[in-house]
């Protein structure tokens, strides 16, 4: 189980190196051994890091099974607090680019289409790794791993059903938490799953500033992606729509005849 805990200081850089070799592993576990061989330098290095993200409840740490006697290696996986310190860490280097683009964009008049057709090619470069290519049983795996996508990202989307995805501004948030903790898997039968709570943001800061460019961008974004990955291509991103997060839920797909 994962701590309930985030950590209050940010990751170091050596630490955010560990983290990131751990995240492109998709969920599978990392043995000490091969990050030491991926990141370089002595073993004992990358040892304290892990034992440091673990106490601090970024990585989650369990044996790995092993055939034959001898003592099994250990796995880590990130936990959620971990992917929350990794996209908290990651945008910084192209937090100063994105403020630019979203103002000179904004001071020249670009439309909502314009904002979501970069998205849209944000979404085409996101390396999905063996996700693209693993199938599944169409749309509801193709929305659950599409959360998983935006969880990495930094979004801590929590899965909603169908009766908690209309709430307003007055929405109970404690259910959209509860799914969330509950449903990471989300998307077990087609119809259960039909939205999810976007709990975090990235670039917050610039959606604040520029909301008419980033929420857009975020919307072409996660449509692309759910596109890349078997289920319909558009979604739809409405701001503050449950007690002040964000709501995401996938739209059918256009009639090609209408």
């Amino acid at each position: 189980m994962e701590p309930c805990r985030d950590a209050a200081d940010p990751p170091t850089p050596g630490q955010v190196r560990v983290l990131r070799a751990i995240a492109e592993r998709r969920g599978a576990p990392v043995t000490l051994a091969d990050l030491a061989a991926e990141l370089g330098g002595h073993p004992n290095t990358t040892r304290r890091h892990l034992v440091a993200l673990v106490d601090e409840g970024r990585l989650d740490v369990a044996p790995l099974p092993q055939p034959g006697s001898g003592r099994p290696p250990l796995g880590y996986r990130l936990t959620r607090a971990g992917r929350r310190a990794l996209a908290g860490a990651e945008p910084d280097r192209h937090r100063a680019l994105v403020q630019a683009t979203a103002a000179v964009l904004a001071a020249r008049g670009a439309g909502v289409e314009e904002a979501r057709a970069i998205g849209r090619e944000w979404g085409a470069r996101v390396d999905l790794g063996r996700k693209v290519d693993a199938g599944g049983d169409g749309a509801a795996d193709a929305w659950s791993t599409l959360l998983e996508v935006l969880d990495v990202q930094g979004f801590d989307p929590a899965p909603v059903t169908a009766g908690d995805a209309g709430a307003g501004d007055d929405g109970d948030p404690g259910d959209a938490d509860d799914a969330g903790e509950a449903g990471d898997g989300a998307g077990e039968g087609a119809g259960e799953t039909a939205a999810a709570v976007l709990r975090g943001c990235p670039y917050l800061d610039v959606a604040a500033e520029h909301p008419e460019f980033m929420c857009p961008v975020h919307e072409g974004m996660a449509g692309e992606l759910l596109g890349r990955l078997g289920g319909p291509d558009r979604v739809e991103l409405t701001p503050h729509a449950v007690a002040g997060d964000c709501l995401l839920r996938p739209l059918p797909e256009e009639d090609p005849e209408s």
